[in-house]
């Protein structure tokens, strides 16, 4: 089936996904003349500075918050998660030779020998390349989220990248797809990763998350979360390996709690449907009881949700693989910006957010 463009925010189109029926001469024509169509040389700042004439594609996709459900979805319960507004911004030009850089981790280097930070991303797109036979082409990446933080940047940086590339080259990737080619570096990164970053990533949203059922929940309206970055990082892998323990030592504890966080996640996904959120607060304070008990929450995170819910947050929790990272907090619909505000002054490196945003998006640059 023939997928249309999506238009994105920007007032570009999106990169069309499908393309059956569709023979290899109009497919180079079409690229032929968008190529003169798009040689400008128009010089951009920030992102990317690129050589006048080259053709690109740029590609957003969301970072993510795990409301409900993490570890346990590792072991096949199900997750609610929801895209947030910010996330990997992404870059695409032709070139010379294969070329990964992310300006925030001030990294460069040949997708063919990558640099101990790249590497995972680095052999997501090399797949790719040599799937389509193609090759020339340089990406630049810039994130508005931290990295080993819980918010998915791993899985942001391959959706992103990925999306960009496809369209420079008009590979013309689905969605399943993409997730497919982005998993790559997620197994990498996370050794065991349950999909549910790439997921977000790539559909955006809330969604309902179990490694054999997927659905998108629909809500009304957008909903007020604070996310409040620690700083410490630490590897996901570690925090998973320590609930599999967790696991093994005491399995009655770990059942009960396992099955109590399913009943929970489909509830409250039934609930943000109606447009309840009481429910989703109480269940947040659930989570985080479990999490610290399993070993992944620390000092600082479980003081960081005292805090919050003693300010007047209905609800908090850390947020992805714990042992660092992220800690949300729900306030009381019409009083998420004072209670920001006044969270925010003790704790500068916290933003608000109102979830869910879309998923990645990818236009050509003019």
């Amino acid at each position: 089936m023939r997928l249309r463009p999506r238009r994105s925010s920007d007032g570009g189109i999106q990169e069309a996904r499908g393309g059956e029926g569709e023979g290899p001469e109009v497919r180079v024509q079409r690229r032929r003349n968008r190529r003169q169509l798009l040689r400008r040389g128009i010089r951009l700042g920030g992102l990317l500075q690129v050589k006048e004439g080259s053709l690109r594609y740029r590609a957003k996709a969301p970072g993510k918050v795990i409301l409900l459900g993490e570890h346990f979805v590792v072991h096949g319960n199900p997750a609610l998660a929801a895209a947030l507004d910010r996330g990997v911004e992404a870059v695409a030009e032709e070139g010379d030779e294969d070329i990964v850089a992310s300006e925030d981790l001030r990294l460069s280097s040949p997708i063919s020998k990558p640099a101990e930070g790249l590497a995972p991303l680095c052999a997501s797109i090399s797949k790719l390349l040599s799937d389509f036979g193609r090759r020339g082409v340089k990406v630049t990446l810039r994130s508005s989220i931290p990295v080993s933080a819980g918010l998915g940047s791993s899985a942001s940086s391959a959706v992103a990248a990925l999306s960009a590339v496809s369209g420079l080259f008009d590979l013309r990737l689905d969605d399943e797809a993409l997730f497919d080619y982005a998993m790559i570096s997620e197994r990498m990164v996370h050794e065991n990763p349950s999909g549910v970053d790439v997921y977000v990533a790539v559909h955006g949203g809330l969604v309902y998350f179990q490694r054999s059922k997927k659905r998108s929940v629909s809500l009304a309206q957008r909903f007020p979360i604070v996310v409040c970055c620690t700083g410490s990082s630490r590897r996901t892998g570690d925090m998973v390996a320590r609930v599999a323990a967790f696991k093994e030592a005491s399995p009655e504890t770990y059942r009960t709690w396992a099955t109590a966080s399913s009943k929970l996640v489909e509830d409250c996904a039934r609930a943000l449907e109606e447009g309840k959120y009481e429910l989703l607060a109480q269940a947040m304070n659930f989570h985080h009881m479990a999490l610290k008990a399993m070993g992944v929450s620390t000092p600082e995170l479980d003081s960081l949700v005292r805090e919050a819910r003693s300010i007047g947050f209905s609800g908090a929790k850390l947020t992805g693989g714990g042992g660092g990272g992220c800690m949300i907090a729900l306030p009381t619909r019409g009083d998420e910006v004072k209670l920001f505000h006044t969270f925010n002054a003790k704790h500068p490196n916290s933003f608000l957010s109102y979830i869910p945003s879309e998923g990645v998006r990818c236009w050509s640059t003019k």
